[in-house]
C-alpha cells in the first residue's frame, strides 16, 4: 500500500491508485520474469584435504549437463567448466554454478586444502670408491637435518637400522635414501651404485720337506692352484716370486703368498 514494492516473484504488476474522493485509477503493466536459481551445490572431497607435495585431492559436485561451472581458489576463477577438479594446491575452494537463465549460485560449503612440501632432496657425498673389493666399504651421507628422519635403502628395501644421514654400504646395490619431515612427507636421493667383488679365500701354504734343513737343500710350499688367480710369494714381507702357486724356499724367513683374482682383489695366505 505504499508507492514502492519489491517484486520476487513472476507476473504482471500494475498500480491501483485512488484519491481523496474515491476515484481510481491504474498504472500500465509491468512484466516481471523470475528465473529460477540452481540449488546450492555440495562439494565432496576424494581424499583427504591435508597432504603432501605432488598428490591432490578430487572435488566434485552432482552433474548437471545445464549447469556451467567455475571453481575458485581462495575466490579467485582456477577451474575449467566442469563439475569435478582437481585440487593441488594450498588455500580455500569453493564453486559457482549458473544455469541457462544467467542465475548464479555458490557452493554451500568451502573446503580448505593444504598442502605440506616435500624435504628439499640433499645431494649424497661419497667417501670413497664405489668399486671395491670385498671386505672394505664406501661412506654415502647427506647433510644433517634434525628436523628429518631418514631410512636408507638398497633398491627397494629398506636396510635394518640404516637411520642416520650417513652409511657404509660393505654390499653391492644401488643406495638411495628415503627422507621424511615433520609433516610426513617424503622424498629421495638420487640412486648411488655400488660395486663389490668378490676377495680370494685365504689359501693355506702346504709344505713338502722339513722346515728346517741344511745350507743347500729346500722345501716345496704351494697352494691349490687356481688359473684365475695371480701369486706373490713374500718372505719375511719382501717379493720373492710372481706366477705361480708354488715356490722352492732355500733361505731362511717366514714365507707367505699373496693371491689376486681377476677383479684386482687380494688376500694373504692363513699362515
Amino acid at each position: 500500500t505504499t508507492n514502492i514494492y519489491a517484486a520476487t516473484d513472476s507476473g504482471k504488476y500494475k498500480l491501483d491508485i485512488s484519491n481523496a474522493e474515491g476515484c481510481t485509477n491504474q498504472t500500465q503493466e509491468v512484466n516481471v520474469n523470475v528465473s529460477a536459481t540452481p540449488s546450492s551445490p555440495l562439494i565432496s572431497t576424494e581424499g583427504v584435504t591435508t597432504f603432501c607435495q605432488g598428490d591432490s585431492i578430487n572435488l566434485s559436485v552432482a552433474h548437471n549437463p545445464a549447469y556451467t561451472y567455475n571453481w575458485k581458489l581462495n575466490g579467485g576463477a582456477i577451474g575449467t567448466n566442469n563439475s569435478t577438479f582437481i585440487a593441488k594446491s594450498s588455500g580455500n575452494y569453493s564453486l559457482e554454478v549458473s544455469n541457462a537463465s544467467g542465475c548464479v549460485v555458490n557452493s554451500s560449503n568451502i573446503v580448505p586444502v593444504t598442502v605440506n612440501a616435500k624435504p628439499t632432496v640433499p645431494t649424497v657425498s661419497i667417501s670413497g670408491n664405489t668399486d671395491f673389493c670385498q671386505g672394505g666399504n664406501v661412506v654415502l651421507s647427506v647433510i644433517n637435518n634434525l628436523a628429518n628422519t631418514y631410512q636408507w635403502m638398497n633398491k627397494v628395501n629398506n636396510i635394518s637400522g640404516a637411520t642416520t644421514n650417513s652409511y657404509a654400504a660393505t654390499d653391492s646395490g644401488k643406495y638411495k635414501l628415503n627422507i621424511s619431515n615433520a609433516e610426513g612427507c617424503t622424498n629421495q636421493t638420487q640412486e648411488v651404485t655400488v660395486n663389490v667383488s668378490p676377495t680370494p679365500s685365504a689359501p693355506l701354504i702346504s709344505t713338502f720337506g722339513d722346515t728346517i734343513f741344511c745350507t743347500g737343500d729346500s722345501i716345496l710350499l704351494s697352494v691349490a692352484d687356481n688359473p684365475t688367480y695371480t701369486y706373490q710369494w713374500k718372505l719375511n714381507e719382501v717379493a720373492v716370486g710372481q706366477g705361480n702357486s708354488s715356490i722352492i724356499a732355500r733361505n731362511s724367513g717366514e714365507y707367505s703368498v699373496q693371491v689376486v683374482n681377476s677383479f684386482g682383489c687380494s688376500v694373504l695366505s692363513s699362515n
